[in-house]
C-alpha cells in the first residue's frame, strides 16, 4: 500500500486552498479536477458555438502530459 500524504492545492484565480488525502500528486490534483470540470470530447455543435464566441483552442505544454515524481 502506497503511502499517503496531504498535499495543499491552491486555485490560482480563486486564492482558495484544499487539503487532499493522496498517494500521489496527479491523484490529488484529479480529485480536484474532478469535483469541479467535466471533460469530454467536443461535438461539432460544441466546436461551432466556442469559434463563435472566441474561444481559443488551448494545447498542455510537454510537461502537463509527462508524470513526475513527487519531490518531498
Amino acid at each position: 500500500m502506497a503511502t499517503k500524504r496531504i498535499y495543499t492545492l491552491c486555485d490560482n484565480k480563486t486564492g482558495v486552498t484544499r487539503l487532499v488525502r493522496a498517494s500521489h500528486r496527479n491523484a490529488a490534483l484529479m480529485h480536484i479536477a474532478r469535483s469541479g470540470n467535466s471533460v469530454r470530447v467536443a461535438t461539432q455543435a460544441d466546436l461551432e458555438d466556442a469559434f463563435k464566441a472566441g474561444t481559443p483552442v488551448e494545447e498542455p505544454d510537454a510537461s502537463a502530459d509527462q508524470v513526475d515524481g513527487d519531490k518531498a
